[in-house]
């Protein structure tokens, strides 16, 4: 009898080479640089677009434009998107309707 990893394709943690846990982390660390710097990439023009950085440095008049809050909220959901806190929620709601948190 098959077991239910079996079924599925995956292969238990015994039937694994080493060297695939070690790909694996080796993605994952890659994955966590490149959300870093698209995450700092697009937090600058944020932090020059905040109105309360903007009224502390005095250039709110020169910097600020029309419809600027609305750029600014457009990339801080970018930011939240891109980052594991925007992954966590997605696999929240993907599993809320399915009944099956976790």
């Amino acid at each position: 009898m098959k077991s239910n990893a079996d079924k599925h394709g995956m292969k238990s943690a015994a039937k694994r080479e080493p060297h695939e846990h070690h790909d694996h982390h080796a993605n994952m660390a890659a994955d966590f640089r490149k959300q870093f710097w698209v995450s700092l990439v697009l937090t600058l023009p944020i932090l020059v677009l905040s109105p309360f950085l903007q009224k502390l440095v005095g250039l709110r008049e020169a910097i600020g434009f029309a419809g600027d809050l609305y750029v600014l909220f457009g990339l801080s959901t970018a930011v939240f998107f891109s980052t594991a806190a925007g992954r966590s929620s997605k696999g929240c709601t993907e599993s809320l309707p399915r009944a099956s948190p976790g």
